[in-house]
């Protein structure tokens, strides 16, 4: 029996490492997006950006017809796998935080 990472394939071999490239590609970018903010606005501009970017890999995926069921790693993979980082960081996000934080700043603001 064949497994999933088994293949010889060589299409496959290179479908695989573009998806992984695709998807450290957009990982860095988010963490470089979300670093340019507060560190207290971290996990929520991280997750935030993540989400977003799933949402454009999976339409790229649905206009690119990919397709869902494939021997090797898509463009849904790695959108499904943005939008899990994306949900796993909104467990880290401290909303108490966040809104002290921004009231703290809007008060900064008024003159």
């Amino acid at each position: 029996m064949q497994g999933f990472g088994d293949t010889d394939d060589a299409a496959a071999r290179l479908a695989n490492d573009r998806a992984l490239r695709r998807f450290a590609l957009v990982l860095g970018a988010a963490v470089a997006f979300a670093l340019s903010f507060p560190q207290i606005l971290f996990a929520a501009t991280f997750g935030a950006f993540l989400s977003l970017a799933a949402g454009i890999v999976g339409c790229a995926a649905l206009l690119g017809r990919d397709y869902v069921w494939s021997d090797h790693f898509t463009r849904w993979d790695t959108a499904a796998g943005l939008y899990a980082l994306s949900l796993l960081a909104g467990f880290f996000i401290d909303a108490e935080a966040i809104r002290l934080f921004l009231l703290e700043h809007a008060a900064q603001a008024m003159p």
